[in-house]
């Protein structure tokens, strides 16, 4: 490993330890933020996306990709998809539809309303239904 490529390392591994801020970052290498942007430039590092906005840009992409799941399945339902009964108790009341994967919008599991909040419930997250 050269020496270019440490000193890069170094500097990445310190923004992650900043969490990407680039002023603390300066201050805990010695550099002005001016001095800290021409290492970067020196060394090709570019500027990273806001933490944060880079997460919510990933929620809103998330959220799209259920949203057309849902409305793939709406659509197939009113098209004539049979609900199944639900796949942990055969109850045929309250079922809805759940996605392991929503890239696959109609790879879907039928499970009663009860069942389906269980499962969300069980990995932390918030049903929601249709």
């Amino acid at each position: 490993m050269t020496l270019s490529e440490v000193i890069r390392k170094h500097v990445i591994a310190t923004l992650e330890d900043n969490d990407y801020n680039i002023l603390h970052t300066a201050a805990v290498l010695g550099l002005s933020r001016r001095a800290f942007y021409r290492l970067m430039t020196r060394y090709g590092i570019k500027r990273i996306v806001d933490n944060e906005q880079a997460e919510a840009d990933k929620r809103i992409a998330h959220a799209q990709l259920i949203q057309r799941a849902r409305a793939i399945v709406a659509q197939a339902i009113k098209d004539g998809l049979k609900r199944g009964p639900c796949e942990s108790c055969g109850s045929t009341s309250f079922i809805e539809a759940h996605h392991d994967n929503y890239n696959k919008p109609l790879e879907i599991r039928w499970l009663c309303r009860s069942h389906h909040a269980k499962l969300h419930g069980a990995r932390g997250q918030r049903a929601t239904f249709i």
